[in-house]
């Protein structure tokens, strides 16, 4: 698997972070266990991709994007 530290220090600079910061953190491994913790959360509830919807509590598979406005305006009613 290729190393994705240069991609991320490229978004970071677009974002105005400092790129040796974010150098940084990825060599000290600063995030991994809160990453591992959202994944375990998204695991917990059944998020299996993203982005990944609620309406009203119950998870809502989209074909496209404007369902979304569709879902919720039919919840709405």
């Amino acid at each position: 698997m290729p190393d994705p530290t240069d991609y991320f220090v490229t978004l970071a600079t677009g974002l105005g972070i400092d790129p040796q910061v974010i150098r940084k953190m990825i060599a000290e491994n600063t995030y991994t266990s809160r990453i591992a913790a959202d994944g375990a959360d998204g695991n917990r509830v059944a998020i299996n991709s993203t982005p990944t919807f609620f309406v009203n509590g119950r998870k809502v598979t989209l074909d496209r994007p404007p369902d979304l406005e569709d879902t919720v305006t039919q919840e709405l009613r």
